[in-house]
């Protein structure tokens, strides 16, 4: 009797050792399963979070609206977009090309305001008479020095290169003056460069929280 209750007893605790053995499989299948799930779902949003950067930078760059785009990665991250981004997505910004190309009939004035605050009124008038045929003939090269002209020859030179930021670099060292003659191209130019540097880190820090 007393082996026959051993055998009972090994074959009871035999049964509870598989019980414990399929327990702990069937949890590890499910905790395999879930990071399954959880590392598809994770590609899935870092391939969306892509898709819609790439929107975005596309979009940027050809001076349209990239308010979805952003909305988008804003949601699928989490994330709070830059004031400099979010500022100007529904409208867009100015393309390079554009900013390049409204450069060249500004430059003139810039030079003829900052003559209007430093000369008097004779001087001024015979000096912006002569400031188109003077900035149309000048060399196309970067030129050192401070004068308006010359801090104009290199922003000029830096657009020649598609350096915006450069560019902006050179335009903020114009006397206030000088500014006034760029009007509202100064304020697209700065508007344009600040979300440039604002979506490219933006971006990188989305896309490196998708990893």
């Amino acid at each position: 009797m007393t082996d026959q209750i051993a055998t009972v007893a090994a074959k009871a605790d035999d049964a509870v050792a598989t019980a414990q053995a399929a327990g702990t499989a069937a949890a590890t299948a499910e905790a395999s399963a879930t990071e399954a799930v959880s590392t598809v779902a994770g590609a899935i949003q870092g391939a969306s979070v892509k898709s819609a950067a790439a929107a975005l930078s596309s979009r940027m760059a050809s001076g349209l609206s990239f308010s979805a785009a952003l909305d988008e990665i804003v949601q699928l991250t989490g994330s709070q977009a830059p004031e400099a981004l979010s500022s100007v997505a529904a409208s867009g910004l100015p393309t390079a090309d554009q900013l390049i190309s409204r450069f060249t009939p500004l430059a003139p004035k810039a030079i003829a305001e900052d003559l209007k605050a430093k000369s008097d009124d004779n001087a001024l008038g015979h000096a912006t008479a002569r400031l188109e045929s003077i900035f149309a003939g000048r060399p196309k090269s970067a030129q050192e020095g401070d004068s308006t002209g010359a801090i104009l020859s290199r922003v000029e030179a830096n657009l020649g290169k598609a350096d915006l930021a450069a560019a902006l670099g050179e335009a903020e060292a114009l006397s206030d003056a000088a500014k006034s003659g760029l009007g509202s191209w100064l304020d697209d130019l700065r508007s344009r460069v600040e979300a440039e540097a604002a979506a490219e880190t933006f971006i990188a820090e989305v896309g490196g929280s998708q990893g």
